[in-house]
């Protein structure tokens, strides 16, 4: 990640080296707040993906729980469409779900993947929580924006 800096920038540092303090704390937290904004909406972006991928995961989790209901239900659909009608209504699985579960391979049935499965449920869970605790607490958000900020001064910064 390399700091990305713009004509803006310099203009900033030469206006606020001739102002008073209080234009250049105003010059600061809109900064901040500026950096907040890029901390925070990639991580946004991430926590959608997990909690969507943990839904699926739950329904595969259900699928495997009841392996061979699950199978008589595909096999008697005529199309993948039946298939997925017949799990939602079945099991009351979103469509998302269903056909996550219509579109499994029949390998990811062997205890291996059944374990892989869960595994990557609980790093989801693990990642969600973590990234819930960011957005939902600005003390946290601040942490996490000076650790990042720490990381750049430290990588790219004069010595």
């Amino acid at each position: 990640m390399k700091p990305q800096l713009s004509n803006k920038h310099l203009y900033l540092a030469c206006f606020a080296s001739s102002t008073d303090k209080k234009i250049i704390g105003t010059i600061i937290n809109t900064i901040a707040k500026a950096k907040k904004t890029s901390m925070t909406n990639p991580r946004k972006r991430t926590l959608n993906k997990a909690e969507e991928r943990a839904h699926i995961i739950k329904g595969l989790f259900i699928a495997l729980d009841n392996i061979d209901e699950v199978i008589r239900i595909i096999r008697a659909a005529k199309t993948p469409n039946d298939a997925i009608a017949g799990l939602i209504e079945r099991f009351n699985l979103t469509e998302i779900q269903s056909r996550a579960i219509v579109e499994m391979r029949l390998r990811q049935l062997t205890g291996l993947m059944q374990d892989q499965l869960h595994a990557e449920y609980e790093e989801i869970m693990k990642q969600i929580a973590y990234l819930e605790s960011i957005l939902a607490d600005d003390e946290v958000c601040r942490q996490v924006m000076k650790d990042e900020l720490l990381e750049v001064k430290t990588k790219y910064g004069d010595e």
